[in-house]
């Protein structure tokens, strides 16, 4: 690849959307399963929480581990949603 070439990149199809919304769901029913309802309890914890995650997803990519990439992008995901819900 030179400079200037562009990257090709697929479209994602609708189906595409719908099956990562209904991962969402059972992430997140997952997450409540397990950990509960109670919520993060101020913004430096959601922070540290969603670091953590970040710093695992990172790991994740410096071995080439696609499975456990994929993983720890969907905890990142999970942490950043509980976050938001636990701030509102």
């Amino acid at each position: 690849m030179k400079i200037g070439d562009e990257i090709k990149r697929r479209t994602l199809a609708a189906e595409n959307w719908e099956t990562t919304i209904e991962q969402v769901v059972e992430k997140l029913a997952e997450r409540i399963e397990i950990h509960g309802q109670d919520a993060m309890v101020s913004t430096h914890e959601v922070l540290g929480i969603v670091i953590e995650e970040v710093r695992e997803l990172e790991n994740a990519a410096r071995g080439n581990d696609i499975a456990a990439f994929r993983a720890e992008l969907w905890d990142v995901l999970i942490a950043a949603l509980v976050g938001i819900a636990s701030i509102d």
